[in-house]
């Protein structure tokens, strides 16, 4: 399954993520960690993956930190919607770029295809 490929937040990363401020996203987000295992994605609305992937990128970098690009969301104000986020963890790059894009491809329609079912079985 596709998903087995994304890898957890590691506990010293997610400790230093876990957001104290009140009413912010850091307070409220199902995290992937070890000890937490994967998110329930049947209550998942908003789902985010990290992806290092830069090797055809216009401003290709080696130092591109995601912990650092999830510090400063988890601490940003959730607001007054309803919509639950999990944060999946990260997919390794591929190989090849093309492999990472596959990768991501494949993702996307696993997740989008497992939040139509979930929403269209309610009615049956």
């Amino acid at each position: 399954m596709i998903i087995e490929l994304l890898k957890p937040i590691n506990e010293e990363e997610f400790n230093s993520l876990k957001s104290k401020k009140s009413g912010s996203i850091g307070e409220e987000i199902q995290i992937y960690t070890e000890n937490l295992g994967f998110p329930n994605l049947d209550s998942t609305d908003i789902a985010i993956i990290g992806i290092s992937e830069t090797r055809n990128s216009f401003f290709e970098s080696t130092h591109f930190n995601l912990s650092n690009l999830r510090k400063e969301f988890y601490q940003l104000n959730l607001g007054k919607w309803k919509k639950s986020i999990s944060d999946l963890g990260n997919l390794p790059n591929g190989e090849t770029t093309n492999d990472t894009y596959h990768a991501i491809s494949e993702l996307c329609l696993f997740l989008r295809k497992k939040k139509y079912n979930h929403n269209n079985s309610w009615g049956k």
